[in-house]
């Protein structure tokens, strides 16, 4: 990072913009996320209360696609401002993680505190609450983790960042797979954004070196890299409505969200599995052109004796609750009719089915989920 006095100007320039009132982040959880409401009058842009944090991530609340939000620090990061659009309101979504770790939700965080500098130039800079690698004006240079993934699965790979001007050219390599990424400025170096590289699939949960170096940048360094993460993301195609108004969502489409759960992709299974961990979950993401009532169809396989948990199936405010039945055998499959949903607007929504008991080994296997046009 260079500290020359126009960077100092700008950097209090971005906080000081922010409104007076500080928002106190809540919902403290150990999904390392946390929420904050977006106060009435401030065009979007308000300082936090609390800067300990070290984010690593910031979107809308009701925004599915989690499209980023920039975050601005002052030079020594005690003030930490929000810049969500000028239109937004509800809740903010802040992610944060100090150390490299993985979640409970299944997302993967590689922090610049711990990662691993080859090179003459990079180097860690560090406040409480903004860790990055900064100073990154040599090409040769490159930052490493080796981490180990209790679970196999689709991954996208997202990077936080800063970039004072012009664009880099970048490259993450996960042990033999490569993506190459052009990264956009952030207008200061110490505005952060997050921007999605590229997706992986680990086909195995075993320890992989993440590797990011540079190929080719505009201005004066690299970047300041403050995490990259890697998040769940769907196993398959888009989720889309079929010309007779039906939804069918495949295990093989599903977004796994836990440390144990995952999609089996072996021909005789094809299903949701490994459901040994209650707090793991299972969502799709699915676009509707055709609003209406959904009758909601679940093909699910259960192990002899090991029956009984209970399950929600969860769309927007609505919740669907059953119990899952012993078929026999976890890929023993049986169609449940759970009841119907209301879907009254055009656009993306999501599915999701959470546990909330489980007596036995395992929730259940899933193959599918319809949603079916209620007559």
């Amino acid at each position: 990072m260079y500290r020359h006095f126009a960077r100092l100007f700008v950097a209090t320039l971005l906080v000081t913009n922010a409104v007076n009132a500080q928002q106190r982040v809540k919902q403290e959880s150990d999904l390392g996320r946390w929420t904050v409401d977006i106060p009435e009058g401030s065009d979007g842009t308000f300082a936090l209360a609390e800067t300990t944090r070290n984010i690593t991530a910031a979107y809308l609340a009701d925004d599915p696609k989690r499209t980023p939000i920039l975050t601005a620090y002052n030079t020594d990061a005690s003030i930490i401002s929000v810049h969500a659009p000028k239109t937004a309101t509800g809740k903010v979504v802040l992610e944060s993680a100090e150390e490299s770790t993985q979640f409970p939700d299944g997302r993967i965080v590689l922090s610049a505190l711990d990662a691993s500098i080859d090179g003459d130039t990079a180097k860690l800079e560090t406040h409480p609450g903004n860790h990055r690698i900064g100073f990154w004006s040599n090409l040769q240079d490159s930052v490493s983790w080796n981490y180990k993934p209790t679970r196999p699965g689709m991954y996208d790979i997202e990077l936080t960042y800063s970039l004072a001007a012009g664009v880099s050219d970048i490259e993450v390599r996960l042990d033999e797979d490569r993506l190459e990424s052009t990264i956009q400025p952030t207008g200061s170096w110490y505005r952060y954004t997050s921007s999605t590289i590229g997706r992986v699939y680990l086909a195995e949960s075993k320890a992989i070196q993440v590797n990011v170096r540079g190929i080719k940048k505009q201005g004066g360094a690299v970047m300041n890299l403050k995490a990259l993460t890697l998040r769940p993301a769907p196993e398959g195609s888009p989720v889309v409505q079929d010309p007779d108004g039906s939804i069918e969502m495949d295990s093989s489409q599903a977004i796994v969200n836990g440390v144990k759960l995952r999609f089996e992709p072996e021909p005789h299974k094809r299903c949701i599995g490994y459901w040994a961990n209650p707090r793991d979950t299972v969502s799709w993401d699915f676009d509707v052109k055709a609003p209406g009532t959904f009758q909601v169809q679940l093909t699910q396989g259960c192990g002899q004796g090991h029956g009984g948990s209970e399950v929600e199936v969860i769309v927007g405010e609505q919740r669907l609750t059953f119990t899952v039945e012993d078929t026999g055998g976890f890929q023993n499959w049986r169609q449940r009719d759970l009841g119907t949903v209301s879907i009254q607007a055009v656009g993306t929504h999501r599915l999701t089915v959470q546990p909330r008991t489980k007596p036995g080994v395992a929730v259940m296997d899933i193959r599918r989920i319809r949603l079916i046009p209620a007559q």
